[in-house]
């Protein structure tokens, strides 16, 4: 468990500080162009990095309603991969994609370590 609670907290950092990153740095041109689709799109990374955050340290406290939370979390960043590595392929863009595609790996061998079926 302890190892998906890990990895939970540090994606869930590591989303959000690269959308503030990027925010900051204007390099979203989605935003101006469309506004309704990526305010959307930033909420819905948002969410799922708090809740990674609160799933992985919720986890490692070993509270009951933990383990719910953690795989809400997970599964946000199952389909946040997911949709993201459409995304860059789509735009032949694949080192983007390749990144993505490894979220995705780590997230469900996260997965299976909560569970206890490997580490």
């Amino acid at each position: 468990m302890t190892m998906g609670a890990y990895f939970a907290i540090i994606v869930g950092l590591g989303m959000i500080g690269f959308w503030i990153y990027s925010l900051v740095k204007r390099e979203v041109p989605e935003l101006y162009s469309e506004s309704v689709v990526m305010g959307f799109h930033l909420l819905a990374e948002l969410v799922t990095g708090i809740t990674l955050i609160i799933g992985g340290i919720v986890l490692l406290m070993g509270m009951r309603w933990g383990l719910a939370v953690y795989l809400l979390a997970a599964g946000a960043l199952l389909y946040s991969s997911t949709d993201r590595m459409g995304h860059f392929i789509q735009r032949r863009k694949w080192p983007q994609a390749i990144v993505f595609l490894i979220v995705l790996i780590l997230t469900l061998i996260s997965v299976l370590a909560v569970f206890g079926a490997i580490g």
